[in-house]
């Protein structure tokens, strides 16, 4: 499911999708959309395999 930051934030019943923004960076550590990216991205990433001495990926 893609939501929107907005959207996440009016699923958990916070009104101002800005203060949920800086709530989340605050808490985390890193912005509501990075973290968003990051864990979208995280299951395209590609694992490199070690053998022979050297990586194949």
């Amino acid at each position: 499911m893609d939501l929107r930051i907005k959207e996440i934030a009016a699923a958990l019943e916070i009104d101002d999708q800005y203060y949920f923004s800086r709530m989340f960076s605050k808490i985390m550590g890193v912005s509501a959309q990075d973290y968003k990216v990051k864990r979208e991205n995280f299951g395209k990433l590609s694992f490199c395999k070690r053998g022979s001495g050297s990586f194949r990926c």
